[in-house]
């Protein structure tokens, strides 16, 4: 992704480690959220009685509503700025995951659910646009790392929510704990976000073309893929695997870590090989694994 600017937006805007390590946290906030919903996805289909038809299209409100506010983020990064709606996007995040950890009924989900993916969506296009703006200004390759971090805060949550559910506290003692995190480390790094807005004379929204409608499906394959893991692991942990609900998490935190190694690996190697036999070869991988999985499942 490639941001042109005129200069002076950004010539007062310097970057350093705490710019870095704030736009690293950016990434971890969001991830911790979510691997916190992932495993009370079961407790919800149990508590609700849902039927896995049900269940789907109840989760399937937060893709909607995600990518609804998707493209608006822009629109948002223009008028208030990339930290400001980080921040808010992600206390908004932690504040609904101890909501959906106790609603009770549907309807309530629903809505919840989709106001969680629309602020989800505006927090993923901000921290990403603040993210660009971090590698432009530092000069090296940064962007795959910092996508680490948001596997990082999977792993952390999926195994932070195992252990204490392990302990006998309850789903909603443990979102308000995990909800507690996010807001002490926003209150740490939310201050060395970037206070960047797009430019007045810039659209908001822009039509994808040409290579970008490309790259936008490879993308769109890949988050299938993730949210897939993330929606449906847990409950096949605990009603075919008949695993107990304190793991639901782990099949996700194992996704999260071989996510998070590929990541960290990841600027070294687009370094080594380039952009190009990156994309391509990586596309290849992936679908040879999901053939071979496929094939045996």
């Amino acid at each position: 992704m490639q941001i042109n600017k005129p200069e002076n937006t950004l010539q007062n805007i310097s970057v350093g480690s705490k710019e870095i390590n704030a736009a690293r946290v950016a990434f971890f906030l969001p991830g911790f959220v979510i691997s916190t919903w992932a495993p009370m996805i079961p407790m919800v289909k149990a508590r609700l009685n849902l039927e896995a038809d049900v269940l789907g299209l109840l989760l399937l409100c937060i893709g909607i509503s995600a990518f609804i506010f998707m493209p608006l983020a822009g629109a948002l990064v223009q008028r208030f700025g990339c930290k400001k709606v980080v921040i808010t996007g992600a206390t908004l995040m932690a504040l609904i995951s101890v909501l959906l950890s106790c609603l009770p009924n549907i309807w309530s989900y629903a809505i919840a659910l989709a106001f969680f993916g629309a602020v989800m969506g505006a927090t993923d296009v901000s921290m990403n646009t603040n993210a660009v703006i971090v590698e432009k200004l530092a000069g090296r390759r940064l962007l795959s790392g910092m996508h680490a971090f948001w596997s990082i805060g999977c792993f952390a949550s999926a195994g932070l929510f195992s252990v204490l559910a392990s302990s006998g506290l309850n789903v909603t003692l443990i979102a308000t704990l995990h909800c507690a995190i996010v807001l002490a480390l926003l209150a740490v790094f939310g201050r060395h976000l970037l206070d960047y807005k797009s430019p007045g004379g810039e659209k908001a929204f822009a039509i994808p073309r040409g290579i970008v409608i490309v790259l936008g499906i490879l993308a769109c394959i890949s988050f299938l893929v993730e949210g897939a893991v993330m929606d449906w692991s847990g409950v096949l942990l605990t009603e075919v695997k008949n695993m107990d609900i304190a793991l639901a998490g782990t099949g996700y935190a194992i996704f999260s870590v071989a996510m998070l190694i590929m990541r960290l690996l990841g600027d070294k190697t687009v370094q080594f090989l380039g952009e190009q036999k990156a994309v391509i070869g990586g596309s290849i991988v992936t679908a040879a694994s999901s053939r071979q999985q496929a094939l045996h499942s």
